[in-house]
This record gives C-alpha cells, structure tokens and sequence, in this order.
C-alpha cells in the first residue's frame, strides 16, 4: 500500500528490466565486467538469473561458497548451484577448499563424517589444518549416543 519495495521486488525488477531493454543490458553488462560473489551458496536462482544476465556473454563470475553450509532451501538456495557453477559459468575453473584451519581436528573429523552423508555436494575432502592437542587437553566435542526416545541428558 505504501509502494515499498523489498529486495525482491528490487532482483524481480532488475530481471524484468534486463530482459525488457537490451540497451540497458548491454551497459550494466559493460558496468559489471568481472562480478565477485561471496555466499554464493546463499543464492536463489532469481540471484543467480540475474547474475548471469549481468555476467554474459563471458560469465566472468568469480563465486565464493559451500555447498555443505546451505541453510536458505526453503527460499530457493540450492547446492546445485556450486555443483553446477561450471554449467551456470562456462569456462570457470573450480578450486575446492579441502583445508580447515578453524577448527581442531578432532571437529574437522566428526564434521567431515556428517557431512559425507550428504548426497549432493562438491566432490571433496575436508581434513584438519593444525595438529592434534596436546594430551590432557579438554576434548572439543564429545559425542553421546542415546535411544531415540530416551532424549538427551547432561
């Protein structure tokens, strides 16, 4: 009612805008030369769309994300979109970050358990970038087992 326009209305309207006017496609494409996205694993494909509108016809698009953090499914985030980035982006190169050095490696190792359970991901190991503590060190996670209906207890 108050001619608002939140920041879908403002992509929608860039999509519309890009596809109705090729002048205006060809500046801002000219204007966006090289496009540098983080999170890309964030994205929807209204993001992605116009991404590509803006990035054609060389799709010099430099995407930064991981598929194994995609948390934005129910408003279209889909890791296809980093599975497929050579698909979306023709001639792009990938280079999967194997490394972790966040996080101690006992973490590293339990994430990258759970995580080998996905079935749609980047192909990739991910393994520990620091040694392990030294002994006697508090354990950084600690997995308890429990019966499904037992719940979980300190």
């Amino acid at each position: 009612d108050a001619g608002a326009v939140d920041f879908d209305d403002q992509v929608y309207g860039a999509i519309e805008s890009l596809l109705a006017d090729g002048e205006l496609r060809a500046s801002c494409r000219l204007a966006c030369r090289h496009l540098l996205v983080d999170e890309f694993q964030d994205l929807t494909p209204a993001h992605v769309l116009l991404l590509r509108l803006l990035a054609s016809p060389a799709f010099d698009c430099f995407g930064v994300g991981d598929d194994d953090q995609v948390i934005y499914g129910h408003a279209g985030a889909d890791p296809a979109f980093l599975i497929d980035y050579e698909r979306l982006f023709p001639g792009a190169g990938d280079h999967p970050l194997e490394v972790n050095y966040r996080c101690r490696p006992e973490v590293v190792r339990a994430a990258s358990t759970l995580l080998g359970y996905n079935r749609r991901r980047v192909p990739k190991q991910v393994r520990p970038g620091r040694g392990d503590p030294p002994p006697g060190s508090p354990p950084p996670l600690e997995v308890r087992l429990h019966e499904p209906a037992g719940g979980v207890s300190a």
